[in-house]
């Protein structure tokens, strides 16, 4: 069976310190899989060795079957991602940011709806530095679902973000869930 995230035996080093021993988790379509656990855990050291930023030490991760080193154009053409660390150019705003990025796309999800569903639209023309947390949290995760991705890999989702806001991204999972999806989140939250 081939799983939309495979992880095997993963091990990730930075000098002596192992970040990341042993891991193994998968994840199918239309699943949502968390992985729980303290700040300094090595949850984020995962997200990134899974989405080809960091190579593996040992061990085996595979994003639809396919390696994220070798085959990272086709991993991220398929898989949105939500990243703890970037952000967007300051000046701009969520609904330029959006539009630029569905520019990508050959078939984009519309801008329009991605700022209705993530509750985006009283700030779409605010700039990105005059933005709360939580709206850029949930600007940067309407970027990930612009190309109506296979796999959604979240870091950390709802960090910065309001109770409201957290209801608007749990829901936003459910339905990216029931749409066929697969889901790989990283959380600190119960």
């Amino acid at each position: 069976m081939s799983y939309a995230v495979d992880v095997n035996h993963l091990e990730v080093s930075f000098g002596d310190v192992r970040a990341v021993d042993g891991v193994t988790l998968n994840v199918n379509y239309g699943e949502v899989v968390a992985l729980l656990g303290p700040n300094g855990a090595g949850k984020t050291t995962v997200v990134e060795t899974l989405l080809g930023f960091r190579a593996p030490n040992a061990g085996t991760v595979r994003l639809h079957g396919l390696d994220p080193l070798r085959d990272h154009h086709e991993v991220v053409v398929r898989t949105g991602a939500l990243l703890q660390r970037g952000g967007v150019w300051a000046p701009m705003t969520p609904r330029d940011v959006l539009r630029l990025t569905a520019s990508y796309y050959d078939a984009p999800r519309d801008p329009k709806e991605l700022l209705q569903l993530l509750d985006l639209e009283r700030c779409a023309t605010t700039p990105w530095r005059r933005l709360s947390g939580g709206e850029q949290q949930r600007t940067l995760l309407a970027l990930a679902l612009l190309g109506r991705p296979r796999a959604l890999v979240l870091d950390e989702p709802t960090t910065a973000v309001d109770p409201e806001g957290r209801a608007v991204i749990r829901n936003l999972i459910g339905a990216e869930r029931e749409r066929g999806c697969a889901l790989f989140i990283t959380t600190h939250e119960l």
